[in-house]
């Protein structure tokens, strides 16, 4: 084998480590999906690029339940019950993308309830009106 062969075998073992680490220790190893979502987007990705996601994922919900595991990282979610509890969970960086401006947060790309609340807060007193009536 030659030196770039040995660089790319390393590299592929070190994902499939990583993978299993994230399968193995993550917050999400008890939520049910399919075998290959919990350690790859791939299941994810093919279906979207099918276009029939929507379809999709309503089989997935009648195969694995009202939550399941679309990716490593990424549930998917169709029982209002849970929606207040998805939502309080803290968001990753990738929610930096949709911010309305740079360095500049909205209540929707908070990335923590306490960020969210902050932004709630300011966003009700600016729109309480003295007209409003209290019940």
């Amino acid at each position: 084998m030659s030196g770039t062969s040995h660089i790319v075998l390393g590299i592929v073992i070190g994902l499939g480590l990583l993978g299993l680490g994230q399968y193995l220790n993550g917050p999400l190893k008890s939520v049910p999906g399919p075998i290959w979502s919990k350690f790859t987007k791939l299941w994810l990705l093919r279906r979207i690029y099918s276009r029939k996601l929507h379809l999709l994922e309503i089989e997935a919900h009648e195969k694995y339940g009202p939550i399941f595991r679309a990716a490593p990282n990424y549930v998917m979610v169709n029982d209002p019950d849970y929606i207040h509890e998805v939502h309080t969970w803290n968001r990753s960086d990738w929610w930096i993308t949709l911010d309305p401006q740079v360095g500049l947060q909205s209540t929707g790309t908070a990335r923590t309830i306490t960020q969210h609340n902050q932004q709630r807060r300011r966003i009700a007193s600016a729109v309480r009106s003295p007209f409003s009536l209290d019940t």
